[in-house]
């Protein structure tokens, strides 16, 4: 039996999209899934399905077409921007650029929500910062210029300033963009270890799903404009690689979890 006092996000009949010239686009329609404390849950579709529009749905950058999200049973639209802050955190695809900024101070504007009119970083702020640094790993960065490290170093900044936000939940929009082997499964290993250490829920969007399967808990798959959840061992034993590889000249073999070009290329 699922505790109801574990659930920290919930959609209800959800539907998203955009209007333009007046005109309504639904990209993905009667979302209705529960999310737990602890998870990671990959999301996944083919582009322009509509993963960005949800998880900016969600952050409540964009609006929804009608439905509702509720984070802790709260709905969204009861919650002022600095409040959702306290809960929801976001990293998107976008690269920073802030001329003379160096690392410690980018992850520091993730205190932000919690500094007083004063803006002064406390003893407590300082103390989380250091370990959102120390959590990814990135010691040897923290006094260097954010426009003098590599992407996969830039990325982990951006999660660190996630972390020092200090957030239930954490939404990541396609973390493993343009990153080397090395660097994806880097990204995926400080993600699940947010979830088991902290209890931190975490969504985030990828085309990586094979270099992250170990890790996830949970699958979110657009298709048809419909969103399906399932556990990770549900969407292999109900074939919906099938689906997702559908059109592509690649196949999921289900012996040993690997995504494979088809024998007859």
């Amino acid at each position: 039996m699922t505790n109801t006092c574990d659930n920290i996000l919930e959609f209800n009949r959800l539907c998203i999209g955009y209007k333009s010239n007046k005109k309504q686009t639904i990209l993905i329609n009667d979302i209705s899934t529960l999310v737990k404390k602890g998870e990671l849950i990959a999301l996944i579709g083919r582009n322009g399905s509509g993963k960005s529009s949800l998880l900016r749905t969600i952050i409540g950058l964009i609006p929804s077409i009608y439905g509702d999200i509720k984070f802790n049973k709260l709905n969204l639209n009861n919650f002022t921007p600095k409040k959702l802050a306290k809960i929801v955190s976001y990293v998107s695809t976008e690269k920073i650029y802030i001329p003379n900024a160096i690392v410690k101070d980018v992850i520091a504007l993730g205190r932000g929500v919690y500094l007083n009119w004063y803006g002064k970083l406390t003893k407590k702020d300082i103390k989380i910062i250091d370990e959102a640094i120390k959590l990814v790993g990135i010691e040897h960065l923290k006094n260097k210029n954010i426009l003098q490290i590599s992407d996969g170093e830039r990325q982990r900044v951006m999660i660190a300033r996630a972390i020092a936000q200090d957030t239930d939940i954490i939404i990541l929009d396609e973390p493993t963009a343009f990153l080397d082997l090395q660097n994806r499964f880097m990204i995926f290993s400080i993600l699940k270890k947010l979830t088991k250490e902290k209890n931190k829920t975490i969504i985030f969007s990828t085309h990586d799903l094979e270099n992250t399967l170990n890790s996830i808990n949970k699958i979110w798959f657009i298709h048809n404009k419909n969103l399906t959840a399932l556990s990770k061992q549900e969407f292999i034993k109900n074939n919906l690689f099938d689906i997702f590889l559908s059109g592509t000249d690649l196949s999921f073999d289900k012996t040993d979890n690997k995504i494979k070009l088809l024998k007859n290329l």
